[in-house]
């Protein structure tokens, strides 16, 4: 990965992602997870973080969720695939990668937590100046590791192979040509897959039968299927922690509780790029980020889904734009009012969920939040 190294003065004031190193990652993120749910509101620690230990590292895999998405691999198959994963996790285990200006970060760096013998340290490169790290770059080296968790952390929102489904072949007369997944049956082997390669331009198929899961590769544009479902799981989510802080974690382990939402949240803000075709869903979504990166004391993930959000409102509302449905505009709206604590998005919020015939009860949850809000 190349990083660039700064200069003292001119990155003094300005954010960027600063590679830093830690050896204990999950010590280090219960740190950062305390500031940023510290009670004053302060936003004194950099929100942004990324320690891709922690993302990767993957829960057990058990027979019962292997049964229903590959053929159950062999104790060498397990062996090898975690191997490979273990590696990749040690070798990043100490990097540790703050999107934050280095005055923030030279705070973190003295707080007393920090003065102890493990300590978080700047990583400096070989002119002795901080290692930087791009945007641009930085968002690939978060989608890289995304992509490695999902090959071994089956989480609700990647797409399962199914009938349809675009695949690269491994092995074979047919490796690394493309195929769809034209059928799948559960043998007393394992799962068994009818591929379908296109031939002659497209005017006949060949049908590969007998198939494993092993001899086929997901393409990437297959790989994530931000769905309605996978919305549906993040909303609940930021629900529960927007309903936790309204009441104040009412008869809950405030610190437990409160740690356990941050937690999540950061997860879920880490997909954030991920992009959705479907614009209704992209609007609920990115409506629910900016509810996300305002739980988060995200100050600029906050300012850009503000700016998001209403330039989706004026898509919806100008004569040759998307066609607003009601549902949508009260997601914005409601956001908007998380966001900005404005009492005219509050109350357009209200007015539109009047409008709807039958309102989800999760939605009836969002405009009761919103109504306790100060």
């Amino acid at each position: 990965m190349q990083v660039h190294q700064d200069s003292q003065t001119s990155y003094l004031n300005r954010t960027h992602w600063y590679v830093l190193t830690h050896l204990e990652p999950e010590w280090l993120e219960a740190r950062l997870i305390e500031q940023q749910t510290a009670e004053d509101g302060d936003a004194r620690m950099p929100l942004r973080y990324f320690i891709p230990y922690l993302l990767l590292n993957r829960k057990k895999v058990t027979k019962e969720v292997l049964d229903d998405y590959v053929d159950p691999p062999s104790d060498h198959q397990v062996s090898v695939r975690d191997q490979v994963n273990n590696e990749i996790r040690n070798a990043l285990r100490r990097y540790v990668f703050l999107r934050a200006t280095q005055k923030e970060i030279d705070r973190i760096i003295s707080e007393d937590w920090n003065k102890g013998r493990v300590r978080l340290c700047y990583y400096k490169g070989i002119d002795g100046g901080h290692a930087v790290v791009d945007d641009s770059l930085m968002q690939q080296f978060i989608n890289v590791c995304i992509q490695q968790r999902e090959r071994f952390d089956i989480r609700p929102h990647v797409r399962r192979l199914e009938k349809g489904v675009r695949v690269l072949i491994r092995q074979g007369v047919f490796k690394d040509v493309q195929a769809e997944v034209f059928s799948i049956s559960h043998t007393a082997s394992g799962i068994r897959l009818t591929l379908s390669v296109e031939f002659f331009g497209g005017t006949q198929d060949i049908r590969l039968y007998d198939k494993t899961p092993d001899d086929v590769e997901m393409l990437a544009d297959e790989c994530f299927a931000i769905n309605n479902e996978y919305i549906s799981q993040v909303e609940q989510t930021i629900l529960t922690a927007l309903e936790h802080k309204v009441s104040k974690y009412e008869g809950l382990d405030v610190v437990r509780e409160r740690t356990a939402d941050m937690r999540r949240l950061n997860l879920i803000y880490t997909y954030n790029s991920v992009e959705i075709s479907d614009h209704l869903l992209s609007t609920r979504y990115n409506a629910l980020m900016l509810i996300c990166a305002s739980l988060r004391q995200d100050r600029e993930g906050r300012s850009a889904y503000n700016r998001i959000a209403k330039q989706h409102i004026r898509d919806m509302e100008a004569p040759s734009g998307q066609h607003p449905t009601v549902d949508a505009l009260t997601y914005l709206h409601l956001a908007l009012f998380v966001s900005t604590k404005d009492p005219a998005f509050r109350q357009q919020a209200k007015q539109l969920f009047k409008q709807l015939p039958s309102p989800t009860p999760t939605l009836h949850r969002f405009i009761k939040c919103i109504c306790k809000m100060k």
